[in-house]
């Protein structure tokens, strides 16, 4: 759900409506625009489909949320959404590159992938440590042992990592 605030809103009024939706559960994150700001409800929701949101002091509108990446997702904000991950951020007007193997194989060859797209402009490194297959007899990849080389080399490049 999203819940679009009256222009001019309060603290207190955004506080009440967050007081009110985390009451019931779910998390709220807000979004700050311009002229109004936007409270994102994250999590089961199901309890909140009885409160008359429009009756609360600041609210303008109620949106169902039909997709399930909400922080991401354009509706009910045209603002860009952006991430800080490190020095690096991902989405607002920046464009990120983030590069790597399928799967984190060992350490020399995760730090040489990793040298070549820093140096081709990658703003962070991904590779895959735990694999989940379907057939026993495939690589499900070196699970901690993984993370442990993923993070030694985000120590060694300043790439965030991602898995």
């Amino acid at each position: 759900m999203i819940i679009i605030t009256r222009p001019g809103v309060t603290d207190e009024e955004l506080d009440h409506i967050r007081e009110r939706i985390e009451a019931l559960g779910p998390r709220t994150h807000l979004i700050r625009g311009e002229h109004r700001t936007v409270v994102l409800c994250i999590g089961d929701q199901q309890d909140l489909v009885n409160v008359p949101m429009l009756a609360i002091p600041g609210v303008e509108a109620v949106r169902p949320v039909m997709k399930p990446y909400k922080l991401a997702s354009r509706q009910g904000h045209e603002e860009s959404s952006a991430v800080q991950i490190g020095d690096s951020t991902i989405g607002g007007n920046a464009l990120s590159i983030i590069a790597g193997p399928c799967s984190v194989e060992g350490l020399s060859m995760l730090q040489e992938t990793a040298r070549h797209v820093k140096a081709a402009g990658a703003t962070a490194l991904r590779g895959g440590a735990f694999k989940p297959r379907s057939s026993p007899y495939a690589f499900d990849g070196l699970g901690e042992e993984g993370l442990k080389i993923l993070s030694d080399v985000r120590a060694e490049t300043g790439l965030p990592v991602v898995t």
